[in-house]
């Protein structure tokens, strides 16, 4: 089963987004999904993306995050979501070695030619 990494925002806080993680989908309208809704307020659900720790991936978002700290509100972050999302997605994919030490295609087009 996976976990979910998820960014909101607040009407009442424009332009700043928080991240939050659930054992569930946020997306799916369960009771968990209800009782976090009831916890953190009325919120816009910007994405969400399955990862395999939530807790490693949330960590590790916030700390690439760090330079777009909200000076006024301490737990969201100045930035936009889509921005957020591609350094979850950047920090929680998988690359294989193998894949990253062989020559590019045109490096290898060069030397066959």
């Amino acid at each position: 089963m996976s976990e979910y990494v998820f960014c909101t925002s607040f009407p009442r806080v424009p332009g700043v987004i928080h991240i939050h993680t659930s054992k569930y989908d946020p997306r799916e309208d369960t009771l968990e999904a209800k009782m976090r809704r009831r916890e953190i307020g009325k919120y816009t659900l910007e994405w969400t993306l399955p990862v395999v720790n939530a807790a490693l991936s949330e960590a590790a978002l916030r700390k690439a995050l760090r330079a777009h700290r909200a000076r006024a509100d301490k737990t969201g972050y100045d930035c936009d979501a889509m921005t957020a999302r591609g350094e979850a997605v950047k920090l929680t994919t998988l690359r294989s070695e193998k894949i990253r030490k062989k020559a590019g295609l045109l490096r290898r087009l060069m030397r066959a030619a």
